[in-house]
């Protein structure tokens, strides 16, 4: 367990805990996946086979070892062999294109790729089967097809486990390079264990609960919310190839979930078949909802199934979650992202970051704690630009704290709209007109404005049978919002267009809409 002053100890490690828990508890049901179930004892004796594999293959301590594939259990047993040998763990972003994947794995340069049979990487370079292939970009490295060593003997057990220290590097995470090209994001041991000892401290997770794992595992939020720590400390982890509403639901009900984590667009579409089957969820006592900001309404929509929405804040440099509001203030402080978590400090800067903000002012958030990243993958200098020697990470999220130390995030930094010399907010506009009945999904975003720099725009998926204008969304907004802050340009589109972890990807808007404020 965790020390009196809240330190991170060896019963918070990830692989620690598994082989632990394959000792004392071999039995009890660590994942299940496509109808098979893995015990703790199972998923050590593959871990170790496949440890044996890369350690056969020339992998060493300080290396990396990339995953190609979805989720599957074989994610998480290269993430635990890659512990093992001391090398860290690097999840391919599968919904990637071949160039960009190609792109990452230059950049890490692991030592070798664990990838599934079906992924599409194996017919673009990184070759056709199990062996030392050619890969032009990276040169011969050896990639294991499901995890099959590449020698057709097989390895020999792995030697004793690494003992990792707090500093050296886990998991490399990629960001899903909307601004520009993928930026790996460093998580060291440390991280790990301090954010699952964080979750367990806040929100008690532990060997009673079942994890209903959806997320894509590639994203902190999928690994590290909840994954990792249901894992950690003996709990069940069901986990899903790609998510489906409906047989999300089926195993809500089947397996008596205790606990999940999806991004807002998720719940949104597991609310239809909620609805159509008004089917009680007792068992559900921990639904996280993060990655995008919380329509108001989705909240009181799971209220009325009896499910009590919890919002949290996190990025991929702070290996998951900041802040998470309770079950008891859903309803009450809908909106708020909720309380910091255990050990952890937050602060509102002002954006030029002369000084801390008091509570109600809106600034830049800042935070500091153990689970935040050292740095950026070979990336010095945006290092130096987000991270501080004091070791405040500057997130790029504007809000504020209010008198009561919640966290409300307003928008991203970079996101705001300029308009005339007036700040205005993407998300307060998207939380406004996402109530009107016309609109089925709506993005807001700033385009250039000859005459006031930027003008506010807004992309919308009409509601079924709904017609949306310009004129018709002001007219809606009048009363509601300032003048300014109102869409002056309204794109009609078939979908909302979304980056790999469900968030809006605006730079997409800009540069598809960006010179129809110009005129």
């Amino acid at each position: 367990m965790a020390s009196h002053d809240g330190t991170a100890g060896p019963a918070d490690d990830p692989l620690t805990a598994l082989r632990r828990l394959a000792a004392d508890a071999a039995g009890a049901v660590a994942v299940r996946y496509d109808g098979r179930s893995l015990s703790y004892a199972d998923l050590l004796a593959s871990v170790r086979r496949l440890a044996g594999a890369l350690a056969a293959c020339g992998v060493r301590a300080g290396d990396r070892i990339a995953y190609a594939g979805r989720n599957s259990p074989l994610l998480l047993e290269t993430m635990y062999a890659a512990h093992w040998l001391g090398a860290a763990f690097v999840p391919l972003n599968f919904r990637s294109s071949p160039h960009e994947a190609l792109a990452v794995l230059e950049d890490c340069a692991p030592a070798a790729v664990v990838a599934e049979a079906s992924s599409p990487l194996l017919d673009t370079g990184l070759g056709d089967g199990p062996g030392l292939v050619d890969r032009p970009v990276l040169g011969d490295r050896p990639v294991l097809v499901d995890g099959r060593p590449p020698a057709p003997a097989p390895p020999e057990a792995p030697a004793p486990p690494v003992c990792a220290g707090d500093d050296d590097l886990a998991v490399l995470l990629y960001t899903s390079g909307s601004t520009g090209r993928a930026r790996g994001v460093i998580l060291t041991h440390g991280n790990l264990r301090s954010n699952n000892r964080n979750v367990r401290q806040a929100l008690g997770l532990g060997a009673r609960d079942t994890v209903l794992g959806a997320a894509p595992l590639f994203h902190v939020g999928g690994l590290c919310a909840l994954t990792l720590p249901v894992l950690t400390y003996g709990g069940t982890l069901l986990v899903h190839r790609a998510f489906d509403p409906a047989a999300a639901l089926a195993d809500l009900v089947t397996h008596r979930v205790t606990a999940l984590f999806m991004v807002p667009t998720m719940y949104q579409e597991l609310l239809v078949h909620l609805d159509t089957a008004d089917t009680p969820l007792p068992h559900l006592r921990l639904p996280v909802v993060a990655g995008a900001p919380v329509p108001r309404q989705l909240v009181t929509a799971y209220a009325r199934h009896g499910i009590l929405l919890q919002q949290a804040w996190g990025l991929t440099e702070t290996t998951s979650f900041v802040t998470c509001l309770p079950r008891n203030e859903t309803l009450l402080h809908a909106g708020s992202a909720g309380p910091v978590m255990p050990f952890t400090r937050v602060r509102v800067t002002a954006l030029d970051g002369s000084e801390p903000l008091l509570p109600g002012r809106r600034g830049e958030l800042w935070v500091r704690g153990a689970q935040v990243t050292p740095g950026y993958w070979k990336d010095p200098q945006h290092t130096a630009q987000h991270l501080g020697p004091d070791g405040w990470l500057r997130t790029g999220d504007v809000g504020f704290l209010d008198a009561d130390g919640r966290v409300h995030v307003v928008d991203r930094r970079k996101d705001m709209v300029i308009t005339g010399g007036e700040n205005v907010s993407p998300a307060e506009v998207e939380q406004v007109l996402g109530q009107c009945p016309a609109v089925r999904d709506i993005a807001v975003f700033g385009i250039p404005h000859a005459r006031w720099g930027e003008t506010v725009a807004a992309a919308v998926r009409p509601a079924r049978g709904q017609t949306v204008s310009a004129a018709s969304l002001r007219a809606y907004a009048d009363g509601l919002l300032a003048r300014y802050k109102q869409p002056t340009v309204v794109h009609i589109v078939d979908e909302i267009p979304r980056t790999a972890t469900g968030k809006t990807d605006k730079p997409a808007l800009r540069e598809r809409f960006g010179t129809a404020g110009l005129t």
